[in-house]
């Protein structure tokens, strides 16, 4: 019974050391995951501004929605990249016809820009009172 007690011991010993190594590999993987997702969310929004900038407007919106995903899964959601990529979404759903998508866009990238960039709110708030709203047919925010 004193050897079970004893191995006992020693093996929850060794499991708190073990524990302990594998929580930091853990959070070590889980940080470069993270840093990973983060680079494919900035990369997905690069091609979608490169399709943007050439025209493209059904296959940019589709890597900028991608990139959305990807950092609202990351909770990345009040960090300017992802504001970015909501303004310029919203700028190709329009292009596309879809003013009242881009206005819920807008507004969301606008919520955002008021805590981190101001100026940038204002050039948002200006697109979404003079191009989206009036194409959507909605009264002022």
């Amino acid at each position: 019974m004193k050897a079970i007690q004893f191995f006992l011991l020693l093996f929850i010993g060794a499991s708190f050391i073990f524990a302990d190594e594998l929580s930091d590999e853990l959070e070590a993987s889980l940080q470069a995951t993270t840093n990973q997702s983060m680079h494919e969310a900035n990369r997905l929004s690069a091609l979608g501004a490169l399709n943007h900038q050439n025209g493209n407007f059904q296959l940019a919106l589709k890597y900028y929605d991608q990139s959305i995903q990807l950092m609202k899964g990351l909770k990345n959601k009040n960090d300017l990249s992802y504001a970015n990529t909501l303004f310029l979404s919203a700028i190709v759903s329009h292009r596309l016809g879809n003013s009242c998508d881009a206005l819920t866009r807008v507004k969301s990238a606008i919520i955002i820009y008021k805590k981190h960039s101001p100026n940038t709110m204002k050039i948002a708030k200006e697109e979404a009172d003079t191009v989206f709203r009036p194409n959507c047919g909605i009264a002022g925010i």
